[in-house]
């Protein structure tokens, strides 16, 4: 049987796979959530319609996370930090809202926010067979790869409809055995509503991050404009609160240890099928590099962010992101080795051996298999290092927009069929909009820190090993003496490179590579280097991945088939379903964690100091016991967040938390600490999410800051 041949029957083999499995673990597609789950008051029929209604049809792709329509008048309930971006560029030394929180008391005092994006899925279809079409026995891997990609990018530019703001996604399913096109709505007009004061919003910061007890109020108010037609439309003051088809109604009775509740939303990338090299490749290659990266980037950045608060303000969004990256990996790293996530998947792998060798039939179908996903990952180690620090150099933002330019210049020349992934011209659309949001706050000489860091990492390998950029730059200077160079280097790009403005941006966006070039831009000069050595890294790139298009479905089937194990799909940034109990859990020996925190909790954390920094109104309020409807009588205090043990991972954030009745009950935040490799490995004593309880929202909005308007826009249950 060809490898194409096998690719269609093994797809068929898994789609047959059982993902009605009544077990906590499980990020389900909302056609497949399961017809049985105790507890639950409503139908999966309530959750999901196909037309677009039900539950989910209040669940929106948002901005880097998920949102959740709240009123008939298009209020999304997200993340402070979902909303962080949009809170910091609306912000000045004299108006911070990032400081001060925000609310606007009327639609028209409501500000726009650049660069978010919200996607309202309408439907979905399988299209595996016009995807494995795209494949003949004759091509390499790296052509198969290139051949997925433009067959992916022929689909999505045939759903695209820009003029009624329709758009299509297409994502793999269980490594590649089948393909989905996903079709959205997409709104570009978004405001923020309300936003708490960081102090609230982000209370505990980086101490606290991915840890419990949890005390932040970590949420936001949106809203979703579109014209006055109903269809989606860029940022106009004529446009008119979009009037959604389905939004959510809020439970007041607070929640108990127990019991059930679920959750929709857009989770980004799980690993969990996985085998045993991807693990090593990661755990002792990517994540040690990126800490190192993350933690040295932030160095640099909080060193230029002490020269002014406006430096400050301008930088903090940026940081937020390093900082939450750093300890994600860091969290990942450490779990990796205290669960032994490599060891379980090599007894797995080599239950799986035992039981191949010991059936000709299985011997013949998978017997090959592992070996040959180990020669393809060994193969892609060559350089690793050195190719990691070339990719890294896309966090210069000036930079990554000299490289897309530069390489537009060039794609643009070719059919559009032939073009590289991400060059099409409805994608193209979409890049041209990035640049004017990048420009916004945009802070040139934390861009050069970056780039002088990032080089001076790459001079540290042997002439040989440096890229030819650098080598023509430092000649064969060790890595010391050459900082000078690179340091006068970088200086003189920046002051003499016109792609800090936004609109030389666009400009040089639609010249020719010739005209390009005479423009003797600095960073085009070093764009067109540099997109020589990632060109390099993403055609090695392309030829693992093209392998892995025929080996992995086989090694999910072998699972199967084999071991009789079930393999249920990771996330991919579509809509999902999980759902669970709260309740706590053990970290470690005779400690137990409840699953509830309280207002108490947030003032018993107060230092004065920032994270900790607890507002004086806040204080009055816990003190005096004012809590007006907002209380839990069995906690007999404000609940501020809760545990439940709902499966979810990064691109959750801002995901509703339902309860039996399908009200919601709270808005998805983080995971625990304990549970970071929950992405590579479902432990159910130990994988938790957590949210901010709506009681809490609700008490903030009501007695904190006295938003009435808003509260009375919601249906309140």
């Amino acid at each position: 049987m060809s490898n194409i041949k096998r690719l269609f029957f093994l797809a068929t083999c898994l789609l047959t796979l059982n993902f009605r499995l009544l077990a906590a673990e499980g990020m389900y597609p909302p056609d497949q959530i399961p017809t049985k789950i105790k507890g639950l008051k409503i139908k999966p029929a309530d959750i999901y319609q196909p037309d677009g209604g039900g539950l989910a049809g209040a669940v929106l792709l948002f901005g880097g996370g998920t949102g959740s329509f709240v009123s008939a008048d298009g209020l999304v309930l997200t993340n402070h930090h979902v909303a962080f971006s949009a809170i910091q560029k609306n912000s000045t030394d004299e108006q911070n809202y990032l400081a001060q929180g925000f609310y606007a008391r009327t639609k028209a005092e409501e500000l726009p926010a650049p660069g978010y994006e919200a996607s309202l899925m309408i439907g979905f279809e399988d299209i595996t067979e016009k995807i494995l079409k795209s494949f003949t026995p004759q091509m390499t891997p790296e052509e198969r790869t290139r051949a997925l990609e433009r067959a992916i990018a022929q689909l999505e530019a045939e759903s695209e409809d820009s003029a009624n703001g329709l758009t299509g996604r297409v994502v793999a399913m269980l490594d590649g055995a089948s393909y989905y096109l996903y079709h959205y709505r997409k709104f570009r007009d978004i405001r923020l509503v309300y936003a708490p004061p960081q102090s609230i919003g982000n209370f505990g910061g980086e101490v606290d991050n991915w840890m419990w007890p949890r005390h932040t109020g970590d949420f936001s108010f949106m809203r979703i404009y579109c014209a006055p037609d109903g269809k989606p439309a860029e940022y106009s003051e004529k446009n008119v609160p979009y009037q959604p088809k389905a939004f959510l109604p809020i439970s007041t009775r607070g929640l108990n240890p127990d019991e059930l509740v679920f959750i929709l939303g857009y989770p980004g990338r799980t690993y969990r099928n996985v085998t045993s090299y991807s693990v090593a490749y990661n755990q002792n290659l990517v994540y040690p590099l990126r800490i190192r990266i993350f933690q040295e980037i932030i160095n640099e950045l909080e060193d230029e962010s002490q020269k002014s608060p406006e430096v400050d303000l301008l930088l903090s969004s940026r940081l937020k992101g390093f900082y939450n990256g750093l300890k994600n990996n860091q969290g990942l790293l450490a779990g990796f080795k205290s669960e032994n996530i490599l060891g379980q998947k090599k007894l797995v792998e080599k239950e799986l051996v035992q039981k191949i060798a010991g059936k000709p039939a299985w011997q013949e179908q998978y017997g090959n298999i592992l070996p040959e996903i180990q020669k393809a990952y060994d193969e892609y180690y060559t350089g690793f290092e050195r190719d990691m620090y070339i990719e890294y150099l896309r966090y210069v933002t000036v930079l990554a927009d000299a490289l897309t330019i530069e390489k537009w210049s060039r794609e643009k020349a070719k059919p559009e069929s032939e073009r590289e992934y991400g060059f099409f011209d409805y994608q193209i659309a979409r890049t041209k909009r990035d640049f004017k949001v990048r420009r916004i706050g945009y802070y040139a000489p934390a861009d050069a820190r970056i780039l002088k860091l990032l080089l001076n990492h790459l001079a540290e390998f042997s002439s040989a090993e440096r890229p030819a950029f650098l080598r023509e730059l430092i000649q064969d200077q060790p890595a010391d003496s050459a900082k000078a160079v690179i340091a006068a280097y970088v200086d003189s790009a920046f002051a003499h490179t016109r792609l800090t403005d936004a609109d030389e941006c666009l400009a040089m966006f639609d010249l020719s590579a010739e005209s390009l070039l005479d423009r003797q831009d600095p960073l085009i000069t070093l764009a067109v280097a540099v997109n020589g050595e990632l060109e390099r890294i993403e055609k090695d790139q392309k030829t693992l991945s093209g392998k892995m298009l025929i080996l992995k479905p086989q090694y999910l089937s072998a699972l199967k088939n084999v071991l009789g194990k079930t393999v249920l799909p990771d996330a991919n940034r579509s809509l999902r379903f999980t759902y669970g109990n709260v309740e706590g859990y053990q970290p470690r020996d005779a400690v137990f964690y409840q699953p509830q925190t309280t207002l108490a909790g947030v003032i018993a954390k107060h230092s004065g100091i920032e994270p900790f920094n607890v507002p004086e109104r806040l204080i009055e309020l816990a003190t005096s016991r004012d809590y007006g409807r907002w209380i839990d009588r069995e906690l007999n205090d404000v609940p501020v967040a809760f545990l439940s043990s709902c499966d979810i991972t990064g691109g959750n954030s801002g995901s509703p938390v339902l309860n039996a009745r399908g009200e919601l009950v709270g808005c998805a935040f983080d995971g625990n600490w304990e549970a970071l490799t929950n992405d590579w490995q479902y432990n159910p004593a130990l994988s938790r999410a957590i949210s901010v309880d709506v009681l809490y929202v609700l008490f903030i909005l009501d007695k904190y800051s006295s938003a009435d308007e808003l509260i009375e826009e919601l249906e309140l249950r």
